[in-house]
């Protein structure tokens, strides 16, 4: 059998270029993990390519 998708919840954190993800929605619940978005690009696309 397939492996299920899981639900993730996120909190961008703009101060620190960072968003942390967490299995439950109450942020007191230790992070699942982050990503680091002080490495990152952001890149505009053509609006034909969503349609």
């Amino acid at each position: 059998k397939g492996k299920r998708w899981k639900h993730l919840y996120f909190i961008l954190e703009g101060n620190d270029a960072q968003l942390i993800y967490f299995e439950s929605e109450k942020r007191a619940t230790k992070p699942k993990g982050l990503i680091d978005l002080s490495v990152c690009s952001v890149y505009g696309v053509h609006d034909s390519l969503f349609g």
